[in-house]
């Protein structure tokens, strides 16, 4: 359990000051588990983008479910990161170029 959360926290502190995401997880000590949740505007396209890049997650009730195990590792955690902050990227560009 405490690889699974050391992995979590990492996760955590690379996105928690993102504008873009949202925790939906619970990070109470009382409360966590081994998976960990975000959402985001376009959900079912990140799902997507993540599937595309050999991240498997799962969709539910509103958020992306990321399950983290004993064979995770802190590669897998920057691989995440890095994908999340490009996702990121392509949607504030998509923003960026519509006209209202």
């Amino acid at each position: 359990q405490r690889h699974n959360h050391a992995l979590i926290d990492r996760l955590v502190e690379n996105i928690k000051d993102s504008e873009y995401y949202r925790i939906t997880s619970s990070l109470k000590e009382n409360e966590r588990s081994s998976i960990f949740t975000i959402t985001c505007d376009n959900l079912k396209e990140l799902h997507r983008f993540l599937f595309d890049n050999k991240i498997y997650t799962a969709c539910r009730e509103g958020s992306v479910r990321i399950a983290v195990h004993l064979f995770n590792n802190v590669s897998d955690v920057a691989k995440l990161t890095e994908a999340l902050e490009l996702f990121e990227k392509q949607q504030v560009r998509k923003l960026a170029g519509k006209t209202y």
